[in-house]
């Protein structure tokens, strides 16, 4: 096993874990590793007190698990090397329905490489990375640099950095020692009992910004949220001075149903890399980029999406406006805005609105060239549709 480069273990039988004290074998050039379909496995490794290997799955780069049935943990111990995967780039988790964590906060400084995780179909997921409150503090921000997050069809999910403790009860988080989460990735102290939990950063220390998470939210370029009926903030109250999605260029969301809205304002005005925005089938959604009252500026600013150039917003029934605030809106590429079954728009924002480029729109399925500025041509598609 110290020489395997590849390793794919599918439909194998009586395998508990892949590694483990009991096993004469470590994994010193390994890259890439597939497991598919090994019904009876319930962790990946299995660490002791006495037993940590120092140099196993080093090299791995690419990591698949996918319909393991009774997956439990991918580390379980109660001590992980920190030497451990930490050439790891993409990691693929699909169809595993008892797994509810993938990573240990604890070793999530180690994973300088990794790039892309996905998360398909996972019944029990709970949380991305999981840590504890007084051993995982002192973090170094600098310790993800996670450019693309796709998470799928996850109806537990309550954060993306959780409690391990953190259990699911109606719908809500049940905790006695820190706060509820509420946001995407949310940085704020106040709780509200009527939001939803969502994907959230900072449950792991009160009062205090998760330094592991910083170099998530300035690192991240595709962001593709599927299924996710929990979540009602992809991101709240913020932090202006960590600079929050500043090179997000892909932005993603479908069937998240509670979210109200995209873009806090404040946020929307450090977004300046966003090149596609897909949004449907978010029932509740009522505007993409809103502002909280606490959060207008006092004087009239501009909000300008540098190098935005295609817009899909789709099947979105509460959907009025993109944009209900005083600011302007500057989109100079944006050269394509396709609209479906948003019945309820009549105006794309209520302040100025600059869309040079932009020659064409699509509404409904049909296309339309711009009469005037785009407030104006929906505003008379709207019209002469009734």
């Amino acid at each position: 096993m110290r020489r395997v480069e590849d390793l794919s273990l599918i439909k194998v039988r009586n395998l508990k874990n892949v590694m483990s004290q009991l096993e004469d074998y470590e994994f010193l050039q390994l890259k890439k590793m597939i497991i598919t379909k090994c019904d009876e496995l319930e962790n990946l490794v299995v660490t002791t007190e006495n037993w940590i290997p120092n140099n196993s799955f080093s090299e791995l780069k690419y990591l698949h698990l996918s319909m393991l049935s009774n997956l439990k943990e991918i580390w379980h111990g109660t001590r992980l090397s920190f030497g451990w995967f930490e050439n790891l780039r993409q990691i693929n988790i699909r169809f595993c329905q008892k797994l509810k964590y993938v990573f240990p906060l604890s070793i999530a400084k180690g994973l300088r490489q990794l790039k892309s995780i996905e998360i398909l179909d996972c019944n029990e997921m709970e949380g991305v990375l999981y840590g504890n409150e007084e051993r995982d503090s002192n973090l170094n921000e600098e310790a993800c640099f996670i450019e693309e997050l796709h998470l799928y069809s996850l109806p537990k999910l309550v954060g993306f950095l959780v409690n391990k403790d953190l259990s699911m009860t109606n719908n809500e988080v049940v905790s006695t020692s820190i706060e509820r989460p509420i946001g995407a990735f949310d940085s704020t102290n106040s709780i509200d009992d009527e939001q939803l939990i969502s994907l959230q950063p900072t449950v792991v220390s009160n009062n205090q910004e998760s330094h592991a998470m910083i170099g998530v939210i300035k690192s991240l370029r595709v962001l593709e949220l599927y299924g996710l009926q929990n979540l009602r903030h992809i991101w709240f109250q913020m932090p202006p001075k960590i600079m929050p999605f500043r090179n997000l260029q892909h932005l993603v969301l479908s069937e998240c149903h509670n979210i109200l809205y995209a873009f806090p304002y404040q946020v929307a005005k450090l977004m300046v890399r966003l090149k596609k925005v897909q949004i449907s089938r978010c029932e509740k959604m009522k505007e993409i980029v809103t502002e909280d009252d606490d959060e207008v500026d006092t004087v009239k600013d501009t909000i300008v999406f540098y190098y935005l150039k295609v817009m899909e917003l789709q099947h979105m029934p509460k959907l009025s406006v993109f944009y209900g605030g005083i600011s302007s809106i500057a989109m100079p590429k944006l050269e394509a805005l396709r609209l479906e079954q948003c019945n309820k728009m009549e105006f794309f924002s209520y302040s100025s609105l600059s869309t040079q480029m932009l020659e064409r729109i699509q509404m409904n399925g049909s296309s339309y060239p711009l009469l005037g500025d785009l407030n104006t041509t929906i505003k008379r598609l709207k019209v002469e549709k009734l």
